[in-house]
């Protein structure tokens, strides 16, 4: 990263809810971005634009992310840093993450979490790694739950969603 990036004070926001309940909601975007804004606002960053996606974690269905990576890797360098909420935001696979951030940072974009410091130190690298793989964990976690209690559910004769029976 160069000095003329370190100084700047373009920032993109990039906002996704945190769950399917939030995703219907969309006050919870609202919440987000304000957050965020404030965030830029003490440090006096500039927000030149934002990244949103509507629904949670979704392989492939992140459109918001994808356009950002798209336009990132299309050298539309409008902006310095990306601010979001928490690495989780970015997803919760640790191959994910390691390669939209290292393709961020090859462009001299910034990744700036309002919960976790991200820089180029070891130290932090090893904690955002271990973040990411204990969000990736969580996350692999509830689903098994989720998918154990639909299977008691439908043993039991409950209606578990989906098609009607």
């Amino acid at each position: 990263m160069n000095q003329e990036n370190i100084n700047s004070n373009r920032a993109v926001l990039y906002v996704r809810p945190f769950s399917g309940e939030e995703a219907t909601k969309a006050r919870a975007i609202q919440y987000q971005r304000a957050q965020l804004e404030e965030f830029c606002r003490q440090r006096g960053w500039k927000v030149v634009g934002e990244y949103v996606d509507k629904l949670g974690a979704v392989p492939g269905r992140r459109p918001g992310f994808n356009k950002m990576l798209k336009d990132v890797q299309n050298g539309k360098l409008w902006f310095d840093r990306l601010v979001v909420h928490s690495v989780s935001r970015f997803g919760r696979n640790m191959a994910e993450v390691d390669f939209a951030i290292q393709s961020l940072r090859q462009r001299g974009i910034q990744v700036v979490s309002t919960t976790v410091e991200i820089s180029d130190h070891e130290m932090d690298l090893l904690f955002g790694r271990f973040t990411v793989l204990f969000d990736e964990y969580s996350s692999q976690q509830a689903s098994e739950q989720v998918r154990r209690a639909m299977r008691k559910n439908a043993q039991l004769g409950f209606y578990c969603g989906g098609a009607a029976p």
